[in-house]
């Protein structure tokens, strides 16, 4: 990402970042959400992912599900957590999954939980917005690059009160869930291999 490259030194006035890729498998498509409120968190399970932040999500009026793998002592430590929170009934590890899988929870989620405190990158807002689910986020470096606030989801600053009310608000406005969801899968839009081979291209072309 830019911000990577300025955070290695790089000048930022000799930057021409390319746009990103994202492969969407050809099964994804918008699905009906659960009859439950349902959140959705995907990636690696790591405190700097915010995976905690999420898990402090959780509540009887949420349903949380968590896709993907992390350490097996910190996965214990979750696990844990959640036991003693009783929110066992509440939240569902998925660990590692397919695309395919990933992309029908993503549809039938009614918001992407994303709570990385830094980012190269946000890939799943991206990934989940194809399939008309939108971002909940930290406002920090990647994630306010992928999602666009009040248009394909909301950013809030790294505090889990912020995130649970804006989870809230999204969960209780039917009408801004929906406007989120078509802003979304617009802004998804934007992204795809062939637009970034396209801008390789004239990047080279150019330089040439």
């Amino acid at each position: 990402s830019k911000y990577e490259l300025v955070s290695n030194g790089v000048d930022e006035t000799q930057i021409s970042v390319l746009p990103m890729g994202v492969t969407i498998p050809k099964v994804a498509v918008q699905k009906t959400k659960e009859k439950t409120p349902t959140l959705i968190y995907v990636g690696r399970l790591t405190k700097a992912k915010g995976i905690e932040d999420a898990l402090d999500l959780a509540s009887p009026e949420f349903s949380l599900w968590v896709v993907g793998n992390g350490d097996t002592d910190y996965l214990t430590r979750l696990k844990k957590k959640i036991e003693e929170r009783g929110l066992s009934g509440n939240v569902q590890l998925y660990g590692f999954v397919s695309d395919e899988k990933k992309f029908d929870l993503m549809a039938r989620a009614h918001i992407l939980i994303a709570p990385s405190y830094k980012e190269g990158w946000g890939l799943t807002p991206i990934e989940a917005g194809s399939v008309g689910t939108p971002t909940v986020a930290y406002d920090v470096d990647g994630l306010r690059d992928s999602v666009l606030h009040n248009k394909s989801g909301l950013l809030v600053p790294p505090s889990v009160s912020k995130l649970s009310h804006a989870a809230l608000r999204l969960i209780n406005d039917r009408a801004l869930h929906r406007r989120l969801q078509k802003g979304a899968l617009l802004r998804s839009k934007e992204f795809s291999w062939d637009k970034t081979a396209r801008a390789a291209l004239d990047v080279l072309r150019h330089a040439l």
